[in-house]
């Protein structure tokens, strides 16, 4: 299956949870790109490393996980996220609530695959290497899927061996939709606006069940 191709009868991985529209959805555009480019997924080493996103520890909500090309037609994934909470401000210099956070895996480098492995496992839940070339494809190829989930995600700077701080990403978990609902009720609105977040909670309700 081509990186962009939507996936068909049962290539979606039961590992990834139905759409259920908890928030406005964006749509990931589509396009030509080579086969088999999360081939090497399941054998990568497990690695996160984050662009535009500041050092904290936050609940987000995913708006958005697509594959594309850029301007030199080199693919890569985008994360597109939305801080519901801040959990550490990191000292006052974390994003705010409300905040757009995004990350981009590009394909040309070389933690590509390792990359897309540990945010796929962190909020899917599963090992590593348990991940597959189906489960990446149906999240950032399919119909955006992931989008109005919460998740944690933690970041934090580690120093080079230049001496330069680079912000590395951690995607913790899928935060249930019922432990979120414990937020007040004028914050469930605004980020899942006509009581979203409660059909995302009958959702995993009806999963468990």
């Amino acid at each position: 299956m081509g990186m962009f191709a939507k996936p068909g009868a049962g290539a979606v991985s039961p590992a990834v949870k139905p759409k259920s529209d908890p928030a406005p959805r964006k749509q990931a555009a589509a396009g030509p790109a080579p086969m088999g480019i999360f081939k090497n997924v399941k054998t990568a080493r497990p690695k996160n490393d984050g662009e535009f996103i500041k050092p904290g520890h936050y609940a987000l909500r995913l708006d958005l996980t697509k594959a594309d090309r850029d301007r030199k037609q080199i693919p890569y994934c985008k994360i597109e996220a939305t801080v519901i909470a801040v959990i550490d401000d990191n000292l006052g210099h974390a994003h705010r609530v409300g905040d757009e956070v995004v990350q981009i895996f590009k394909y040309d480098s070389d933690y590509f695959d390792s990359e897309i492995q540990a945010f796929c496992a962190g909020v899917l839940g599963l090992n590593p290497e348990e991940m597959t070339e189906e489960a990446v494809e149906a999240i950032f190829c399919g119909d955006n899927p992931l989008a109005g989930f919460p998740v944690e995600m933690k970041a934090y700077n580690i120093t080079l061996k230049d001496n330069r701080d680079f912000t590395r990403v951690k995607w913790i978990r899928l935060i249930p939709a019922t432990e979120m609902l414990e937020l007040d009720a004028t914050v469930q609105e605004r980020f899942w606006p006509g009581g979203g977040l409660r059909r995302l909670a009958e959702v995993e309700s009806q999963q468990q069940g």
